[in-house]
């Protein structure tokens, strides 16, 4: 099997443009390893990533500029890309959005294929690196390497991963189906995450801010397509409800059901008024909400619930965060080759 590691610099920093400016490469497999940093002149006429932030680029921005536009040297990409088995990369979103805006620009077909992130992986077999970098990776597994040069890059990624299945234990097969990992698939429309079922469901038991505000989000957006309206006691009336009670999912999740079920609607905010608000005795907004909004009425959410009964609606919490990592990335802007 051959694998293809590939990792991609921006002249800007910036997905738009075509600012793609080196595609570096490493393919190994089947008794054959090769790599090359493929340079491309990008089209923005600065380099502000070189100027001023610093020497991140390998190379000097002449070099770059005797190379040919990214239409020149698409077929040799796409050609590498088809003669692999397999496509990895590390924390590789802003390398597929620099790839299809370079293919979008210069109206060539976009380069599809399914990948595998490696920082997803790392952060399954080592969690103490979860999120981390491909530098702290490299330094776990003694893997040095020249920041910013992306056949480097691509080169140190397939260290990494060898390393990791050394430390799992386990075959690439086994990682995959014993942590559940999804592969990416960049398509012509967009592209897809690489993620892992195991992940998902520790960030569900752990519970952290960002998974109680998606989970939240979707509950007060599609509990019109769960809970039909068959009361009237709230109709037309705004709730909400503070940060504590919003925190409780489980009640949450009734409160949002039942202000749909009773006529009225659940607004996350109150800064455009509410009629019922669903407070708690460490509420440091209560004071504000009494004052600006007129006739609101405060309660706890048991005075809630014992006022308005209680209703509850289908959702499948894990099947919500699946569907927001395994959704597709929309990265289409068309422009125009200068």
């Amino acid at each position: 099997m051959k694998i293809l590691s590939f990792d991609i610099e921006s002249s800007t920093g910036s997905p738009r443009g075509a600012s793609l400016c080196s595609f570096g490469y490493r393919l190994e497999g089947d008794g054959a390893c090769e790599g090359r940093d493929i340079l491309v002149n990008p089209l923005p006429k600065a380099f502000p990533v070189g100027k001023y932030v610093g020497p991140k680029l390998a190379y000097p921005v002449a070099e770059f500029r005797r190379q040919p536009h990214f239409d020149g040297r698409y077929c040799e990409i796409k050609a590498v890309f088809d003669r692999a088995d397999l496509v990895v990369g590390f924390a590789l979103s802003n390398d597929i959005k620099y790839l299809n805006n370079a293919c979008d620009c210069f109206k060539t077909e976009r380069i599809k294929f399914s990948f595998i992130d490696v920082q997803v992986i790392g952060g399954l077999v080592v969690p103490e690196l979860k999120n981390k970098g491909l530098d702290k990776f490299a330094e776990r597994f003694g893997v040095e390497f020249n920041h910013h040069r992306s056949d480097e890059d691509a080169r140190v990624t397939l260290e990494v991963l060898y390393g990791l299945i050394r430390e799992s234990g386990m075959t690439l097969d086994g990682i995959i189906e014993t942590y559940g990992v999804v592969l990416g698939e960049n398509r012509d429309d967009g592209y897809t995450n690489c993620y892992a079922r195991a992940d998902i469901e520790a960030r569900l038991k752990a519970g952290g801010r960002s998974v109680k505000k998606l989970l939240a989000n979707y509950y007060v957006d599609h509990v019109a397509e769960r809970v039909p309206r068959t009361g009237r006691a709230l109709r037309h009336k705004r709730v909400c409800a503070s940060e504590n009670v919003s925190a409780d999912l489980a009640a949450f999740r009734k409160l949002v059901a039942v202000a749909r079920k009773e006529g009225g609607y659940f607004c996350q905010s109150s800064y455009n008024g509410c009629d019922v608000y669903v407070s708690d005795e460490n509420d440091k907004r209560e004071d504000r909400i009494v004052r600006t909004c007129r006739g609101v009425s405060v309660m706890t959410k048991e005075e809630f619930f014992s006022t308005y009964g209680e209703a509850d609606c289908p959702f499948d919490d894990y099947a919500i965060l699946e569907g927001h990592y395994s959704a597709l990335v929309p990265d289409r802007e068309p422009a125009e080759a200068e």
